[in-house]
């Protein structure tokens, strides 16, 4: 239930609340923080480029999101900024998986889970952050995010 609930929060997002889009023209690709995340927790690589399909939900008690970005950046130099900048912003590092040329990063931070997705899409690299409410570390009934 609440799996269908957060999906429909997701798909609707855009029709609610509209979507940010950063026109940035980013095309360092080095491992160092982008401008303007959305979230503070959560760094941009430089050289890729937020999309305007990303939604995102947030609230006081809860937040939910994907975040997609796309860019000239090499897929590994992307799982290495990651792997070292997300628990530089509080996130504790869990797994990371490789399959196929894809690559997941799993982190927790609080009642939240965070899974960074980096794969190839033509010739550039799209990443994709999704963040949830981890409800495996909430009491029953309680929701609350951050």
């Amino acid at each position: 239930m609440k799996q269908r609930l957060l999906c429909f929060l997701l798909a609707a997002m855009p029709l609610l609340y509209g979507c940010i889009f950063t026109d940035q023209s980013l095309n360092d690709p080095t491992v160092t923080v982008g401008p303007r995340p959305i979230y503070d927790d959560v760094p941009v690589m430089t050289g890729l480029k937020f999309l305007d399909t990303s939604i995102y939900i947030d609230t006081p008690q809860y937040r939910a999101c994907e975040l997609r970005y796309v860019g000239a950046v090499q897929p590994l130099t992307a799982v290495y900024f990651y792997k070292q900048q997300m628990p530089a912003k509080g996130w504790r590092y869990v797994t990371l998986v490789s399959a196929g040329g894809t690559h997941t990063i799993d982190f927790k931070k609080n009642n939240e889970k965070c899974t960074v997705t980096v794969g190839s899409k033509g010739e550039d690299t799209a990443v994709t952050i999704k963040i949830t409410n981890d409800s495996s570390t909430n009491p029953p009934g309680e929701t609350k995010g951050r």
